[in-house]
């Protein structure tokens, strides 16, 4: 009995991923225009960044999206990230916020804006 037991709380252990539902999409950075918007470029150099599947895919890397924890403004959400790049996997957080059609990404001192594609 004990050798079932301790795996399914192992298991029970681990971070889940976060309810992403309010910002999942398909977006391009703001200041860049002509970015491409098909799904299947997502997180390609040109191609779209986006929130899918509890994860935030940035331009060739993709991090996990955790412990989701209610921020200011009223309506934004502050994660923890587990995040791959370049065969590295490292820590970091962001806060995310909607607005109309752009998703807000805090992170430090600088904000970075993504427009949702058409």
């Amino acid at each position: 009995m004990f050798r079932l037991a301790f795996p399914i709380a192992a298991l029970t252990a681990l971070p889940a991923l976060a309810d992403t539902s309010a910002f999942e999409g398909l977006y391009y950075p703001e200041a860049l225009p002509g970015w491409s918007c098909r799904a299947d470029a997502l997180g390609s150099d040109g191609g779209a960044v986006g929130v899918r599947d509890g994860k935030l895919e940035g331009v060739e890397n993709s991090c996990e999206l955790l412990d989701p924890t209610p921020a200011d403004p009223p309506g934004a959400v502050a994660f923890k990230l587990r995040c791959m790049a370049e065969g590295e996997i490292y820590e970091d957080a962001v806060t995310l916020q909607r607005d109309g059609t752009r998703l807000l990404l805090r992170r430090d001192d600088s904000t970075v804006v993504w427009e949702q594609c058409p």
